[in-house]
């Protein structure tokens, strides 16, 4: 498996991602790389295809809390950046984090796995990096990083396509698993305002949720899908650029959740 290769230079881009004037994609999670390239969006604009906030939480309804948005580029070629609407499993979290924040980090999730049609197994990731990282472009050091197990567990929904009606490539329903702290500086974790604590981890470990891929999404970026709703009317919408490799099976996404305070 991969180390996700999706450009951590994204994070010091502005929210919203551009759009492609040749159609090709941007290279490319808890826990990135190949579950690909962008975690974490949650609508497309242009399209009429909109994301909610990115929530965790028990199958069809989270319990993880809203996220920053980054909104998409112009032309209907713009994926945001920033939240899934409701769904299962692999949300952000929200919470106070009890006031008083001084600095402003970047937030994320990003994945790493191997997929099939019928097979994901991997790990996402939620991060963070402090403005003084970000400014001296040293983006794989982490304040905050909070791995999940990542495996699939049943069949998605229908309905996965693009906003031209294409299908995606495959879909998966996964379950979050085993979460470890992996990097916490200063108490960042659970000082920041989504308030990635013990019972946050908590709330997420044992939560599905479901994803989908399409290769260049509207002729631009590879993006990852992911379901939300009610159970048996879920919606299908962005969640971030993604990345695949059909021959390896290689599979990573970045979900940029936007900048967070801490």
């Amino acid at each position: 498996m991969r180390r996700l290769t999706l450009a951590f230079s994204m994070l010091i881009s502005a929210a919203s991602l551009p759009a492609c004037s040749d159609g090709a994609a941007d290279g490319g999670d808890d826990g990135g790389g190949a579950q690909g390239g962008g975690a974490t969006g949650g609508s497309a604009t242009g399209g009429s295809t909109t994301g909610g906030s990115s929530t965790g939480g028990a199958s069809g309804s989270s319990t993880g809390g809203s996220s920053g948005t980054d909104t998409g580029g112009s032309g209907g070629a713009g994926i945001t950046g920033g939240s899934s609407t409701g769904g299962s499993g692999g949300g952000a979290g929200t919470g106070t984090g009890g006031g008083g924040f001084t600095k402003t980090g970047v937030c994320g999730q990003r994945s790493e796995a191997m997929v099939t049609a019928s097979t994901y197994t991997g790990y996402e990731e939620f991060y963070m990096v402090s403005q003084e990282v970000v400014e001296d472009g040293r983006l794989d050091e982490f304040n905050c990083l909070v791995r999940f197990d990542v495996r699939r567990v049943g069949t998605a929904p229908a309905g996965c396509v693009d906003l031209e009606n294409v299908a995606c490539e495959w879909t998966n329903q996964v379950e979050f698993s085993n979460p470890t702290v992996i990097t916490d500086i200063d108490g960042a974790c659970a000082k920041n305002e989504l308030m990635w604590n013990g019972a946050w981890r908590e709330g997420i470990n044992g939560t599905r949720a479901s994803y989908g891929y399409v290769d260049m999404y509207q002729g631009h970026d590879s993006v990852v899908m992911k379901a939300a709703g009610t159970p048996g009317s879920e919606t299908w919408a962005v969640f971030g650029r993604g990345a695949w490799d059909p021959d390896t099976g290689d599979f990573s996404f970045d979900n940029r959740l936007g900048a967070c305070q801490y």
